[in-house]
């Protein structure tokens, strides 16, 4: 293993970890008081014969742990340890990227978010003709006032399975524009795909419901963690989602690296989500998946059913 490497991982270990002790977490995970109140419990999802546990979306069989871009097309979110942004462009270089790609699949990770842009949708290709990579996308939609296809447009030419408005979107249009995040999610429908609806304040799922848009799940932030980002209450996100039939994906779970993967996992699934995407470096791969492996043969309880 070259010096490199070894530094570059050391370095993320140590700042993880004083980024961990620098505050105080509450890793309690959250009962909604209706379900404190009837005591419900939700019975575990059937395990499968794969390493990695399945759930749907839509005809999609989709695997619990699902890859997130955020580390393949150099976008790092503030203070993450896990991804320091110096790290980020040497560590992702198209054949890293595609060595990434298959050690998902290695680890039974079927499904990734794909970043639509000309560099990745380029090694997605790449990766099914000249790997035979078999994984499945689920296409991040950037849209406007005046634009609602062209990023679908360019995804579908592609092959991907699923698409999601992003969260900077959903979050931009949900309170006053509805009608642009609308035709978006029709003109996916009309493409026979799974659409999803991505947020990073729960107003925008609100709002979604109440104008009935018909999208088939939600993708939303979720952490446990004291001073979550964006202010984030987990409460009202566990509450909201209680309430709710469509599956949800559940993302920036461990803070960002303000706890561990494992305790972000465990929490997630316990509050209610039925899918985790994490954004993870080929060294972090084998562990994340096993510890959802994990949590999945320990059959914790939950108090939402299942809804994927």
């Amino acid at each position: 293993m070259s010096g490199n490497k070894l530094q570059r991982r050391d370095f993320l270990r140590k700042t993880s970890a004083l980024a961990m002790t620098a505050v105080g977490f509450n890793l309690e995970c959250y009962t909604p008081p209706a379900f404190r109140q009837r005591g419900l419990r939700s019975a575990p999802p059937e395990i499968t014969a794969s390493p990695m546990p399945l759930g749907k979306l839509g005809n999609l069989k989709v695997s619990r742990l699902i890859g997130g871009h955020n580390l393949l097309c150099f976008q790092a979110h503030d203070r993450d340890a896990r991804s320091e942004p110096s790290l980020l462009q040497p560590h992702d270089a198209d054949e890293k990227t595609l060595e990434t790609f298959a050690l998902y699949e290695k680890e039974g990770i079927n499904t990734a978010f794909l970043h639509i842009s000309d560099q990745m949708v380029k090694v997605a290709g790449r990766y099914g003709k000249e790997r035979g990579g078999k994984l499945q996308w689920i296409a991040q939609l950037a849209i406007n006032e005046k634009d609602q296809v062209r990023d679908l447009d360019a995804a579908m030419k592609l092959g991907i399975h699923a698409a999601c408005i992003r969260g900077i979107e959903g979050d931009r249009y949900a309170s006053s524009q509805m009608d642009i995040l609308a035709k978006a999610v029709e003109r996916a429908k009309s493409c026979r795909i799974p659409i999803g609806l991505g947020g990073h304040n729960i107003e925008t799922m609100i709002a979604a419901e109440k104008a009935g848009l018909p999208v088939d799940f939600y993708f939303k932030t979720f952490n446990n963690a004291i001073n979550s980002m964006s202010g984030e209450v987990p409460g009202e996100t566990v509450e909201f989602f209680a309430t709710v039939e469509k599956p949800w994906i559940a993302f920036r779970v461990i803070g960002p690296s303000r706890i561990s993967a494992r305790d972000g996992f465990r929490c997630a699934f316990a509050d209610g989500a039925d899918f985790v995407s994490s954004g993870m470096f080929d060294f972090q791969l084998a562990e994340d998946a096993r510890a959802v492996r994990e949590l999945f043969a320990g059959r914790a309880e939950r108090m939402r059913p299942w809804r994927a």
